[in-house]
């Protein structure tokens, strides 16, 4: 094979399910949909040099990639090199909440094990360092959409994911429910500037509140399998949102608000003053809502905003 190509999207991280220890790991689990209108067009190609082009410059990401690359040519004991071609959108930026590092990294991935025909399963990524917080971006990649995805399965064959708290390892939860969605509208604002937690200042966020209560979990699992997913099925818009906020009001994601900037908190306010919801997406500072109608959308200081037709994955500009 002379090449692979693969077309990966930002998403958005709607919630999690589970971040508390009742099921004996960190089960995780999430709701969360793919920006399919913004693709991200990856190819693969042999080559007689190991080439990285990314059509936005994007200095951090092309540094995981070379890391990334390497290491896979280790661990296959691959001499032939390969080149690489990433064709993204303008806001083509990572720690602002659309997952692009997990979308890219997972998606080269798995070009390169298909370019060398080399067999590939999701649970690869790992042992990359790709998905290990959230499973929602890897199972994605391959199952684009509206998904709700189950998390983490412990395996004794899996990769150490918490070895703060328990010593099996654990490998992504296969069974993924694809929603298909009614004719609603999603409100994202993507930061101009703003951008989330990294690295060391990520992993003690986590650190502080991990892990949740049960309590949580049990609320947000029911609210998401008894109210939520039969008012997404039933089209009740209103039911939705009634659900949404009960979600988002609870577990981790008020204490993700609350690490977000003044700017990013006004446009917050704004977006629920005109939708009567709003949330970020994962650590933010990308925000969502959603809409019965096809409206014209606030103007937000520090944001670009879209509006994308859940039901078509058409996408406009405000």
């Amino acid at each position: 094979m002379k090449k692979v190509a693969i077309t990966v999207y930002p998403r958005i991280h709607m919630f999690s399910l589970d971040l508390s220890l009742k099921n004996g790991n960190m089960k995780s689990g999430s709701m969360g949909f793919s920006l399919k209108s913004s693709p991200v067009r990856i190819a693969v190609a042999k080559s007689s040099k190991r080439t990285i082009k990314i059509s936005q410059k994007n200095q951090n990401l092309l540094e995981k990639l070379e890391e990334i690359c390497a290491k896979f040519q280790k661990n296959q004991m691959i001499d032939s090199n390969f080149e690489i071609k990433i064709d993204a959108p303008k806001y083509f930026r990572n720690h602002i909440g659309l997952g692009l590092t997990t979308q890219v990294l997972g998606g080269v991935l798995y070009c390169l094990h298909n370019l060398f025909e080399i067999h590939f399963d999701v649970d690869y990524l790992l042992k990359y360092n790709v998905g290990r917080v959230s499973a929602l971006g890897s199972q994605l990649i391959f199952n684009p959409g509206w998904i709700l995805e189950k998390g983490y399965k412990i395996d004794k064959t899996g990769e150490p994911l918490h070895p703060e708290f328990y010593e099996y390892g654990e490998f992504f939860e296969k069974s993924i429910e694809k929603l298909r969605a009614p004719n609603w509208f999603a409100i994202i604002a993507i930061p101009e500037l703003d951008e989330s937690l990294s690295n060391k200042l990520e992993d003690e966020f986590w650190d502080n509140i991990f892990p949740d209560r049960k309590k949580n979990s049990l609320e947000i699992i029911y609210e998401t399998f008894m109210n939520l997913l039969p008012a997404i099925q039933e089209s009740d818009f209103e039911r939705f949102i009634q659900c949404l906020r009960k979600i988002t009001a609870i577990g981790t994601k008020p204490c993700e608000e609350a690490i977000q900037s003044k700017t990013t908190k006004n446009a917050l306010k704004i977006l629920r003053n005109n939708y009567n919801f709003a949330s970020v997406s994962s650590l933010g500072p990308t925000l969502y809502a959603f809409s019965k109608h096809n409206e014209n959308v606030p103007k937000l200081k520090g944001f670009n905003v879209i509006t994308i037709n859940l039901g078509e994955d058409d996408e406009t500009k405000s």
